[in-house]
């Protein structure tokens, strides 16, 4: 499917099949999953469109195993998987620059002018030059990788069927999956995004919102009954990936 980003630009995305061939359509696209609706639209499946209800609900009895992997199948890992290029990739992305171009025309007119030595001279540069631009570019896209590449236990409340009580488990952060109950440690780096349903914590948002002291959070209020999780107005029950939670209060 050929897509179009915020910026513009356009991409080949393939669609492939949740769960096998007779699971729902999805397009992954920047990390994210897109699902195919009823009118054929690809839009993400998020969790912010569930009715506080849900979220308060959940919390006490966690999800099955069940249904942990149906939503794995669903959804995939919980990993920030940044891609590599490789070395033939990167070597045609600087040989086909303008530049390289420019470079490649002016030792052919220097050969054919006769002028060996500056040419052989203005070649080996090239050369250098792109190998130089390669073994950087590949050293800084391993290092984004490992940056973003994040992998932790977390304690978790899960059933082993629909009609058992629920337990704390302790599992990777890459099985986590939307809907899973986590419980907050203390100085904890948050695996994933998620909703404050009980006790209260402080987290530091200084690199999302720049202020230097700590923000208190507290839990989801009871709304109506159809009212819908919006992570702007709920902002105080938000919690964001990356940031600590010092000191977390008890439930």
């Amino acid at each position: 499917a050929l897509v179009r980003g915020q910026d513009g630009s356009l991409g080949v995305v393939p669609v492939g099949r949740a769960g096998g061939p007779g699971g729902p359509a999805f397009l992954p696209y920047r990390h994210l999953r897109y699902f195919q609706t009823d009118t054929g639209e690809f839009r993400p499946a998020l969790m912010s469109r569930l009715p506080k209800s849900a979220y308060l609900a959940s919390a006490e009895v966690g999800l099955s195993r069940s249904e942990v992997l149906r939503r794995q199948e669903v959804f995939g890992p919980n990993l920030s998987d940044v891609p590599v290029p490789s070395r033939l990739q990167l070597l045609l992305h600087e040989v086909l620059t303008p530049f390289a171009v420019f470079q490649v025309w002016s030792v052919v007119i220097w050969n054919l002018e006769s002028y060996f030595f500056y040419a052989e001279f203005i070649l080996v540069l090239t050369v250098f030059s792109a190998f130089l631009t390669l073994v950087r570019t590949r050293r800084s896209a391993k290092a984004l990788r490992e940056v973003a590449h994040f992998e932790c236990g977390v304690r978790v409340l899960r059933r082993e069927r629909p009609e058992d009580s629920p337990r704390e488990e302790q599992v990777m952060s890459s099985d986590l999956v939307p809907g899973d109950v986590i419980c907050i440690d203390d100085r904890m780096q948050l695996p994933c995004d998620a909703v404050l349903c009980c006790g209260g914590c402080v987290v530091d948002e200084a690199l999302l919102t720049g202020e230097s002291l700590p923000v208190v959070k507290q839990p989801l209020a009871h709304g109506a009954a159809d009212e819908r999780f919006s992570p702007a107005r709920d902002r105080r029950s938000a919690l964001f990936c990356g940031f600590l939670g010092p000191k977390p209060s008890p439930a």
